[in-house]
């Protein structure tokens, strides 16, 4: 999604469309948040410059939008300390009298909406006991034991390709030569 269309309810009507792409740099939306007055447009996204073969991507921007200017305000990279790296997909959400702007990832992150700097981060990523908390992948870890099938010994047969061929309760079980 590169454009936003802002629409009158009451009317029914598209009053405005947001676009703050251009060639060759494209802005991929994440999400979006109007502060409590209804005044600023908060447009969070990831830049990516379109190369001849590929994308680029940027650093994670928000863009501030004045609805009531119907113009781009400004914008600001998002802080390094909250991007988890990967596929960054803000969640944005205002305090009740505008002046934070809160962050939902891994973490909460608050940024001051006067001078959209960080201020505060309340850590969720950490379980408070093992075995709790968001499963992460498989990197670092061991590989999983191979699998098992409960076969009969007596069962094994030679194959004409070397592979021996266990037939049991399990099922087939086919394994390379050694």
């Amino acid at each position: 999604m590169e454009s936003i269309e802002i629409v009158d309810l009451k009317k029914r009507a598209v009053v405005d469309t947001v676009k703050i792409s251009a060639q060759p740099r494209q802005i991929r939306i994440a999400n979006v948040a109007v502060n409590p007055a209804g005044t600023l447009l908060y447009i969070a996204s990831t830049p990516v410059v379109l190369e001849i073969d590929r994308f680029l991507p940027e650093e994670s921007e928000v863009f501030v939008y004045d609805l009531q200017a119907k113009r781009l305000k400004e914008s600001f990279q998002v802080p390094k300390e909250i991007k988890p790296g990967g596929g960054f997909r803000p969640n944005l959400h205002f305090s009740p009298d505008g002046s934070s702007i809160f962050v939902f990832g891994r973490d909460i992150h608050e940024i001051r909406a006067s001078d959209n700097q960080l201020v505060d981060t309340i850590t969720l990523s950490k379980p408070l006991l093992a075995g709790y908390g968001p499963l992460r992948g498989a990197r670092g870890r061991a590989a999983p034991p191979p699998r098992v099938a409960r076969t009969d010994p007596a069962a094994r047969q030679p194959r004409r390709d070397g592979h021996v061929r266990a037939v049991g309760r399990a099922g087939v079980l086919a394994t390379p030569p050694s």
